[in-house]
């Protein structure tokens, strides 16, 4: 997850509703809240691996072709972000503010 061009810089509170749940928006912008919340989910549930393939495949549209490539999450440790990059066209993001959602499937354990 080197590549820092054209950085995705998502944070997930601006595609919520006040109920928590994905704001209705044009279908693009619906479409990508979805692929984030794919992401958001896969991170989750791997919280405490380092890098991992997400349980999404990329949807980005280069030259008129679909990339359907594998995406590639890691977790950053000092701020809980979530960068990921899709392998095949190199698009790369971080999302923020996704902690606590319904998308954040962390084992929360009371003591």
């Amino acid at each position: 997850m080197e590549n820092i061009r054209n950085v995705k810089i998502s944070d997930l509170k601006n595609f919520l509703d006040e109920d928590g749940q994905i704001a209705q928006m044009n279908p693009e912008a619906n479409k990508f809240a979805r692929f984030l919340t794919e992401i958001i989910e896969s991170a989750s549930e791997n919280y405490s691996m380092p890098l991992f393939f997400a349980n999404t495949e990329c949807v980005q549209i280069q030259n008129k072709t679909i990339c359907n490539g594998e995406v590639e999450v890691g977790i950053y440790a000092e701020d809980n972000r979530i960068g990921w990059e899709r392998v095949e066209c190199e698009a790369t993001g971080v999302i923020s503010n996704w902690e606590g959602t319904i998308w954040d499937k962390r084992d929360y354990t009371l003591h």
